[in-house]
């Protein structure tokens, strides 16, 4: 049994983190889209940012007008 504990808990964090990984890469297609080509600190930014983080910005994303909107602090 404890090797199928161990394989459920190997797929759940395999799961999040692809799941942070898609909403990395979706937060940086919009700022793409929206604000054209991004900086190499953006992109790492955005690959470095915890997945609470990506949330803020993306939410921000849609009613900035430049990409420092997005990422300032309230």
């Amino acid at each position: 049994m404890a090797y199928v504990d161990e394989l459920r808990e190997i797929y759940a964090n395999w799961e999040a983190k692809t799941l942070a990984r898609g909403k990395q890469r979706l937060l940086l297609k919009q700022l793409g889209f929206k604000f054209g080509a991004l900086s190499p600190d953006t992109v790492a930014r955005v690959e470095s940012a915890a997945d609470e983080q990506i949330e803020r910005w993306a939410e921000r994303t849609l009613t900035a007008e430049q990409l420092s909107d997005v990422f300032g602090e309230p």
